[in-house]
Order: structure tokens, then C-alpha cells, then sequence
């Protein structure tokens, strides 16, 4: 919506859905975890597993981690879906652009080493970055275990970050016992503090060339209602903007907040609670006063 846009004097989108390194905000909880990547790739061995909710930044986070790795470095970001082993190997070699990928899951193994062997020889090494990795089933990830043991001189020139929601790091403790020995960095991405939330708006306008106040009233109630989470300040952001821009407003209420919260459905769930709540409560104490008027009566 272009008009809305430059009624605000943003020359981009400033809460885009989509991950975008350029849009990366370096927030505690992220720095740490790309340091942890960093000295995962120095260390030169097994695998590590970024874990985070749904919404916290994962994708964006490792594209803006692929910007910095060495030149001596290749890599292949793979985003799954319920992929068999073969499938999966086929998209990770056309992923790296190798010709003659094979229908046949043993003729696309012996391509991929061969592939990896060559860039050892050439003193280059290969990232495998598999992003939402909790949709694959416990074979595919079986199958990419099995790909880490290839050597060249004695030495890895693959490694392996398995990226995905806390499912995954269950899933892959209770079921595949051998790769979860062999993750030796893991990684948590946190939510947003309230703060964090505060600078990560006012990052993104600065970003989109454009800025919008918000009152602190407004700021308090996305804080409640996102939990600091970014993909959904984004959605609400997103929705505030058009509230605002439909009063011709160019700032941010709480009433903006609000409604962009109620069209997304994110306030159904905090009213139902509360009902039940009180609900709960209201029983406990009907229960109390008829213990006590049956003991009064006995």
C-alpha cells in the first residue's frame, strides 16, 4: 500500500512478514547466538541446533550469519517441509547448482561426497544450514546424520546447523540418540524484552527511512500482547499503521494497537482465558461456601 507508505514518509515496508537480513536487529539474545555460530564454525566439528519459537527471528538471523562466514566457506540453506531422505538429498544438491542430480538416493550420496572431497582438496569446507527442521520426518534427519561422517585427511569439511521449533530438539533427544551426541553447540533464541521491543520498532522505521511516534500506552500493550515476540509486532505494526493512516493520523494509539490485535484474533485467546479464569475461581468459592454451610448444618 504505497499511499500509506508516504503518508508516513517511509520509503520501504517497514514491517515486512518475510525474513530480510537487511531488516536484521541486533538484539542480545541474537548477538549471542550468532557468536555461538561463529565459534561453532572455528571449532570445526559435529553439529549445532538453533532452537526458537515460532516468530523469534531464526531465518532472518541466519541469513544475516551466512553475510559473515569466511570465504573459504560454502553453504546450502535448505527450508524443509515433510521431506524423504531422497527428496532432500536431491534439493540440497540443486541447491549447490551440481549437475546430474540422480532420482536415485545412493547415486545422489556418492555425488554429494564426491562434491564435498573436491572442496576439501581445495581447502574449502561446506555449511549445510537445515531451517525448520522439525517438519522433516526421523529418517531424513537420520540421513543427515550419516552425512557427517564424511572425511577427508581425517578432517570434516561438512558441518551442520539443524535450525527449528523446540519440537525439534525434543524429537531429536527422545528418537535419534547417536546425532544428539554429536550437537556440540546449541542455541536459544529468547523474546524480545520490553526495551528491545521499544528499539526494534524504532530500528525497522529508521531502516524504511521513516519514522512514526508511538505513545508509551501503545508500546505497554503490544509489549503484552506480543511477548516481545518479532513476527508478531510485525503484524500488528503493520496493521497499527493502516489504523492510523485510516484517521489520518500520523501517529500510533492504543486503540490502534487494539484493533490491528483483534483483526489478527491475538486478543481471543487472552479474553477466553480470563473468562475461564474467573470462571475457575468463582467455582472454588461456591465449593468453599457449601463445605462451610454443610459443616455449619452437621
Amino acid at each position: 500500500m504505497k499511499q500509506k507508505l508516504s503518508f508516513f514518509g517511509f520509503e520501504d515496508e517497514p514491517f515486512r512478514l518475510t525474513p530480510d537480513a537487511d531488516f536484521y536487529y541486533p538484539s542480545s539474545t541474537h548477538e549471542k547466538t550468532i557468536k555461538l555460530l561463529n565459534y561453532f564454525l572455528e571449532d570445526g566439528d559435529g553439529f549445532a541446533m538453533l532452537i526458537g519459537a515460532p516468530g523469534t527471528g531464526k531465518t532472518t538471523l541466519l541469513r544475516k550469519f551466512l553475510e559473515g562466514i569466511p570465504e573459504n566457506w560454502e553453504f546450502a540453506l535448505i527450508v524443509t517441509s515433510m521431506l524423504s531422505p531422497s527428496e532432500l538429498m536431491k534439493l540440497i544438491l540443486t541447491d549447490l547448482g551440481v549437475n546430474g542430480v540422480s532420482q536415485d538416493l545412493a547415486e545422489n550420496l556418492r555425488i554429494f561426497q564426491d562434491y564435498i572431497i573436491e572442496l576439501a582438496k581445495n581447502e574449502k569446507k561446506l555449511l549445510l544450514i537445515i531451517d525448520e527442521a522439525q517438519s522433516l520426518p526421523v529418517e531424513s534427519l537420520e540421513q543427515i546424520r550419516l552425512l557427517s561422517n564424511i572425511e577427508f585427511k581425517d578432517k570434516k569439511p561438512l558441518q551442520i546447523i539443524l535450525s527449528g521449533q523446540p519440537e525439534l530438539e525434543k524429537m531429536v533427544e527422545s528418537q535419534i540418540t547417536q546425532l544428539n551426541h554429536r550437537i556440540t553447540v546449541r542455541c536459544y533464541l529468547d523474546h524480545l524484552s520490553r526495551k528491545e521491543t521499544e528499539e526494534y520498532i524504532k530500528f525497522r522505521m529508521a531502516k524504511a527511512n521513516g519514522h512514526v511516534n508511538i505513545e508509551k500506552r501503545a508500546l505497554d500493550r503490544l509489549y503484552k500482547i506480543t511477548k516481545g515476540i518479532p513476527r508478531l509486532i510485525n503484524s500488528v505494526m503493520k496493521r497499527a499503521l493502516v489504523m492510523a493512516y485510516s484517521d489520518t493520523r500520523k501517529s500510533i494509539i492504543k486503540k490502534d494497537i487494539d484493533e490491528a490485535a483483534a483483526s489478527l484474533g491475538l486478543k481471543k485467546d487472552n479474553k477466553f482465558l480470563l473468562f475461564l479464569g474467573l470462571g475457575i475461581a468463582f467455582a472454588i468459592i461456591v465449593l468453599v461456601v457449601l463445605v462451610y454451610v454443610l459443616k455449619v448444618k452437621v
